[in-house]
């Protein structure tokens, strides 16, 4: 719970900051909100590790390869690092870069569910046969 306290704080002062900016010194702006959200991510990263061992758990139970956890976790990094990169950058008003954020996010995400999909596609196969 403190650390929202302290990330909710942290955002505050670093939009304080950036308004305070706006007018003279606008090339802070990105660095600034780039350093809150860098910051904020290490201060919740704490609170991902009991997720992180509670979805690893009922992977293990569910008897899900290394494979398939691996990718799972992959994904999660790279819709949330892909949110960030692509929220700063609308920030910033580069709504292309946002875009391009975007769209190279579900790319990978594309090509990281084509192991899934060819085992499902054997499976579907076998159970065919």
């Amino acid at each position: 719970m403190s650390e929202v306290a302290v990330i909710s704080a942290l955002c505050i002062i670093s939009a304080v900051l950036c308004r305070f900016f706006e007018s003279s010194l606008r090339e802070y702006k990105p660095l600034i909100t780039i350093c809150a959200c860098g910051a904020g991510l290490f201060l919740v990263s704490g609170l991902l590790n009991p997720i992180c061992v509670f979805i690893s758990d009922m992977l293990n139970l569910s008897g899900t390869s290394d494979e398939y956890r691996n990718i799972l976790f992959k994904s999660a990094a790279v819709t949330l690092i892909a949110q960030l990169g692509a929220d700063v950058c609308r920030d910033a008003n580069e709504t292309a870069l946002s875009t391009i954020v975007q769209i190279a996010a579900r790319i990978s995400l594309a090509a990281m569910s084509v192991a899934l999909l060819a085992d499902i596609a054997d499976t579907v196969m076998e159970l065919t046969a």
